[in-house]
C-alpha cells in the first residue's frame, strides 16, 4: 500500500470547488484504482465512482436504502414507524438495541405526542436517534412541543450506561462525549458525527481545532410537533461529519499525522410550515378539538338521560309497589 500512495503521488489534502465537493464528485486516483481491481481482492466494495458528499444520491431513488413503514391502518399510532430497512429490523451495524430500526422516517409522526421523546431513524448513521421532549413552543399561533438532541445523544457510556453499543465493537473503544463512531456505516471509513462545532462534546475537540464556536441555539438539532396531531411543524437537522486521523507508522505520508477529530464539514437541513400548510394545521386542530367537545358533549348528554332513565324507572317501581 505504501507503494501504491508513492506512485499515486497521494497528498494529505486536496483543492476542489464546493460543487465539486458536495454535488459533481471528482475523481480519486486510489478510488479509481479500487474500481479497477477485481472483485473478491478488497476487503469491501465501495459502491463510488467519484468522491462527493452527494454525488451519489442526486437523483438516487434508493441510496438511502430501502424503507419499509406502518400506514396505520390497523394501529394509528404506528403510522410512519419504520418496520424495516434494507429488508431488516436491524441494522447490522451496531449490536443488540443499538442497531434496531425504531423510529420513524422524520417526515410522519404519530398522533398525540407526549412530553418524554420521539425516536427518527437516520440511515446516514445506520441508527435511531432519540429526541428529548425540551419545551413547549408556538409556531405561527400553533402550539407543539419541541424534542432535542441534547449531551445524552453521543454521551460516554460511563455517564449514559445505553450508548455502550455505540461504541467501536472491532477495537472495544468508546470515544469521550460528543461524536459517534459511524465507520461501519461508510465502508469502514474513519468516518465520525457529532454536532455542529462539537456542540456537547468534550473540551478536547473544540480545544484541538482552531474556529471551533459551538452554539446551542445555531446548531441545535430539533423537531417540534403540533400537540394533537403530531404533524411537524418546523425542524433542524444539524450534524457535522468529522475524520480520525492518527499517525501510522506504516506510510510515510501518515507517519507524523497527529491524532485528532478532524472536521469536514457540517449540514443544516431546515423545514418550515408555509402558509398554506399552516391554514391546514390550525384547520386541522380546531376540526379535532371540536370532535372532542361534541364528544364530550354526546357523552354528557348520555348520562343524562341514563340518570333519567333511572330515576323514571325507580319512579315507575314505586307506583307499582304502592310506595
Amino acid at each position: 500500500m505504501e507503494l501504491v500512495l508513492t506512485m499515486l503521488e497521494t497528498k494529505h489534502y486536496v483543492t476542489k470547488t464546493v460543487r465539486e465537493f458536495l454535488f459533481d464528485g471528482y475523481e480519486d486516483p486510489l478510488l479509481s484504482l479500487a474500481n479497477l481491481l477485481p472483485e473478491g481482492i478488497l476487503p469491501l466494495k465501495i459502491p463510488l465512482k467519484k468522491f462527493g458528499w452527494m454525488s451519489e444520491r442526486n437523483g438516487s431513488a434508493d441510496y438511502d436504502g430501502v424503507f419499509n413503514m406502518f400506514t396505520g391502518v390497523n394501529d394509528i399510532m404506528k403510522i410512519g414507524s419504520i418496520g424495516n430497512w434494507n429488508y431488516a429490523n436491524t441494522t447490522g451495524h451496531y449490536p443488540s438495541y443499538c442497531g434496531m430500526t425504531n423510529g420513524t422516517a422524520g417526515e410522519i409522526f404519530p398522533p398525540k405526542p407526549t412530553k418524554t421523546s420521539v425516536s427518527i431513524f437516520a440511515s446516514d448513521f445506520c441508527r435511531s436517534v432519540k429526541l428529548v421532549y425540551k419545551e413547549d413552543v408556538e409556531v405561527d399561533g400553533i402550539n407543539g412541543f419541541r424534542y432535542w438532541g441534547n449531551k445524552q445523544l453521543f454521551e460516554h457510556p460511563s455517564t449514559e450506561p445505553n450508548n455502550a453499543c455505540f461504541c467501536s465493537v472491532e477495537h472495544n473503544e468508546c470515544f469521550p462525549d460528543g461524536i459517534l463512531n459511524i465507520s461501519s456505516c461508510l465502508w469502514d471509513t474513519p468516518t465520525f458525527a457529532s454536532f455542529p462545532h462539537f456542540l456537547h462534546g468534550d473540551q478536547s475537540y473544540i480545544d484541538a481545532v482552531v474556529g471551533m464556536a459551538p452554539n446551542e441555539k445555531q446548531h441545535q438539532l430539533f423537531v417540534d410537533l403540533e400537540t394533537i396531531s403530531g404533524f411537524p411543524l418546523q425542524g433542524n437537522a444539524s450534524f457535522q461529519s468529522n475524520i480520525y486521523l492518527h499517525p501510522m507508522e506504516d506510510y510515510t505520508l501518515l507517519k507524523n499525522m497527529p491524532k485528532i477529530i478532524f472536521p469536514m464539514l457540517w449540514a443544516k437541513q431546515s423545514v418550515f410550515l408555509d402558509d398554506e400548510l399552516g391554514s391546514m394545521v390550525k384547520l386541522l386542530v380546531i376540526v379535532s378539538e371540536a370532535g372532542d367537545i361534541f364528544g364530550y358533549v354526546v357523552t354528557a348528554i348520555g348520562i343524562i338521560f341514563i340518570i333519567l332513565s333511572v330515576m323514571l324507572f325507580s319512579l315507575h317501581q314505586r307506583k307499582q309497589t304502592g310506595i
